[in-house]
């Protein structure tokens, strides 16, 4: 029987939040911002009340050019 690992497909892996926060704002400063943008509200989903992840969101959202909804989920803490 053959075998392939396929862990890399589990979506139950977990990240700790400081790699993941890395990732995010280099994500934003390399260009990325729409990535950036799903990876927050992905980790939102889970995190509601993360302040920090929120902020990164905004500044994703004001990147792609949405500054008026960055400023209300800034505000509103998504």
């Amino acid at each position: 029987m053959n075998t392939v690992n396929r862990s890399y497909l589990d979506t139950n892996q977990i990240i700790k939040r400081f790699p993941f926060v890395t990732m995010v704002k280099t994500a934003i400063n390399v260009g990325q911002e729409q990535f950036a943008r799903q990876a927050c509200l992905s980790w939102l989903a889970n995190f509601p009340g993360d302040l920090g992840v929120s902020l990164l969101y905004a500044k994703s959202l004001a990147k792609l050019g949405e500054i008026e909804l960055a400023i209300n989920k800034s505000s509103a803490g998504v």
